[in-house]
């Protein structure tokens, strides 16, 4: 690849036109990977076409799968079971998948929303297979984000503009990009791949990409509040913590691919230098109790990081190729050693690699 940059009564009924397990062997037949640290390999399914995007569905359901020929499967993990191929029939190829994200109102139970190269953005019912609506943009939509509260969520691509809409009337509300004044550095130059709302401020949401900024923008204001520096995005590679106070970011680059700024200045709090294997990363998110995922190229590898100690407590390398995208899961209750009572249980985690997708769970 180029640098790119409730369970509900209606599943049995899906899940009973697909019977057949695609699932490849699990992790003690997994000889080719080096996992290191308290990791279980759960599960791992061989895909038709290389992926590009993955997320879970509303309640942890199904897996979402994107790939580049620009089709969505859905199956249950860990167990592997193809549920669904979501593809319009006769239309022909829509380009590949670059994103797939779902928002978090009541509205989106049965909803995920797909953005394509092409520049179209379809949102989807993942019982019944059927499009709820489709925006053609026109540029490459190379990425998108929810509001966390409201049917709302912003679409960029490769013309540095990012575009809001509201999702109960399929309507454009706003665009935002940078003026035009010399000096300024109030929005973005180039592509964007990634972005997110603040938790915590329902107004405001970062992007980055290729422009080596991070944004922060108002959405009530057509250009950008401030920015970060430093930061060359490629993939869903910015999150902002629960409090709203913290930016991760992970960055395409071989000097401090990993680093860790303060929302309300932009100021770069940190450059994690946890270990030895450096990997150019693509994407990544926060996860519970002050811990990290991440995964990347050049050292195919996927890895957590522990902020409170600036530790890397575990890793799967060996990967066929780079880890594009991933998405966190839901908690799993796993029986540890007595010896060990402390050890805490983290979410699932599923992330891609060429054709394989994997789910595993770890501790720390």
């Amino acid at each position: 690849m180029t640098h790119r940059g409730k369970a509900t009564d209606a599943s049995s009924s899906i899940e009973s036109s697909y019977g057949k397990s695609t699932a490849s062997k699990l992790a003690s037949t997994h000889p080719d990977l080096i996992i290191e640290g308290d990791v279980q390999i759960l599960g791992s399914v061989e895909t038709p076409s290389e992926v590009l995007s993955i997320k879970y569905t509303s309640g942890y359901q199904y897996l979402a799968v994107g790939m580049t020929n620009g089709t969505i499967d859905l199956y249950t993990m860990p167990t592997g079971v193809l549920v669904r191929n979501l593809a319009e029939k006769d239309k022909g190829s829509v380009g590949p998948v670059t994103n797939i994200k779902h928002g978090m109102t009541p509205l989106h139970v049965r909803n995920i929303t797909a953005t394509h190269v092409d520049g179209t953005i379809k949102c989807w019912d993942i019982h019944s297979g059927s499009i709820k609506y489709s925006i053609r943009e026109k540029r490459q939509v190379l990425g998108l984000a929810y509001h966390p509260q409201l049917a709302k969520f912003i679409t960029f691509g490769e013309d540095a503009r990012i575009h809001l809409y509201d999702e109960e009337s399929s309507c454009l509300e706003g665009v935002y990009e940078p003026t035009d004044l010399p000096e300024a550095v109030d929005g973005h130059v180039s592509r964007v791949f990634s972005g997110c709302f603040n938790p915590a401020m329902p107004y405001e949401f970062i992007t980055g990409g290729w422009d080596d900024t991070i944004q922060v923008w108002d959405t009530r204001v057509n250009q950008s509040i401030r920015h970060m520096s430093g930061a060359h995005i490629c993939g869903d590679g910015l999150d902002i913590n629960s409090s709203g106070k913290q930016v991760v970011s992970f960055s395409w680059q071989k000097t401090n691919p990993h680093q860790l700024w303060d929302y309300a200045t932009g100021k770069l709090l940190m450059n994690f230098e946890v270990d030895t294997h450096n990997s150019m990363l693509y994407c990544g998110q926060f996860l519970p109790k002050d811990v990290m995922v991440m995964g990347g190229t050049d050292q195919n590898l996927i890895r957590i990081v522990d902020k409170s100690n600036l530790t890397a407590v575990c890793r799967i390398r060996n990967l066929p190729v780079g880890v594009y995208s991933l998405d966190v899961g839901g908690i799993v209750k796993r029986k540890t050693q007595p010896k060990t009572p402390d050890l805490v249980v983290m979410p699932k985690i599923s992330f891609c690699s060429g054709k394989k997708v994997y789910e595993f769970d770890f501790s720390i």
